[in-house]
């Protein structure tokens, strides 16, 4: 009796681990997909970090390690969804804090050749991740500024963080403090600009501020991070008096009078 008992035992271990041998088998095709597997360490000026590869919109882009969790959980689905059933061939873009390229590699490939995407990002780190990004996809149609945009032309502090939130503004979680260049996105009179995204970590209003100008000459739609506890919500919504707003995600869609006032 005992010797029936412990061979059921050891039948039923038997087919518990040939179970999991089969589910590992299927599962891990599916996992590598989505990790790859470590590209690197890499030490680019003040830090060393481990880089993963991600399918994103139809490629692999490289990211920190750390922002692995985060997009695995789809990160701000609704605006991703809405711009892609929007954003068109041809467009041209304007993204502000860019950051290692989420949204620049989006946009690439949902204006195509015809258009053309601006990238700015002042943390030096970052923009060098963004750069290797367009490079390795080949977004012939990205152009890329390592500065911030703000209210006024100048260089100051820039305060650097490891989580990805860094900032004008001091932050939680501060690592470095580095000197960048400040320009107005107006200094730059971009000819047209359709859409606008902008996640600066709370200086969100400062960069309207100094894009006044490109706002009335071109009615860009603009898809803006709105965070309260940065402390600027009122500044912010003051600088969209007249403007149709809808909430997406962290974010709002802003769409100027021309678009709110269509049937």
């Amino acid at each position: 009796m005992n010797m029936l008992l412990a061979l059921f035992v050891m039948l039923c271990v038997l087919d518990f681990v040939v179970g999991l041998i089969l589910f590992a088998n299927k599962i891990m095709p599916f996992f590598n997909t989505i990790t790859k597997k470590i590209i690197r360490d890499v030490t680019w000026g003040r830090i060393t970090t481990e880089l993963v590869a991600y399918p994103w919109f139809g490629q692999t882009i490289i990211i920190p390690r750390g922002w692995m969790g985060a997009l695995m959980k789809s990160w701000e689905p609704q605006s991703f969804s809405y711009l892609s059933e929007h954003v068109k061939n041809g467009d041209n873009v304007v993204d502000v804090g860019a950051c290692f390229g989420l949204y620049t590699v989006a946009f690439s490939r949902l204006v195509g050749t015809d258009g053309h995407v601006y990238a700015f990002e002042p943390d030096p780190y970052m923009f060098r991740l963004l750069q290797e990004n367009i490079k390795r996809l080949h977004l012939t149609n990205v152009i890329s500024f390592n500065i911030a945009l703000g209210e006024n032309n100048r260089v100051t502090k820039f305060y650097v963080t490891d989580g990805g939130m860094s900032s004008l503004e001091p932050m939680v979680g501060l690592r470095s403090i580095i000197d960048v260049r400040v320009r107005t996105l107006d200094t730059f009179e971009f000819p047209r600009i359709d859409w606008m995204k902008i996640d600066t970590e709370g200086t969100e209003h400062l960069i309207l501020q100094g894009a006044k100008d490109t706002l009335h000459r071109c009615n860009p739609k603009m898809l803006i991070e709105f965070l309260p506890q940065f402390g600027h919500s009122s500044e912010l919504l003051h600088a969209l008096e007249g403007w149709k707003i809808t909430g997406l995600d962290n974010n709002i869609l802003c769409e100027p009078n021309t678009y709110a006032e269509e049937p």
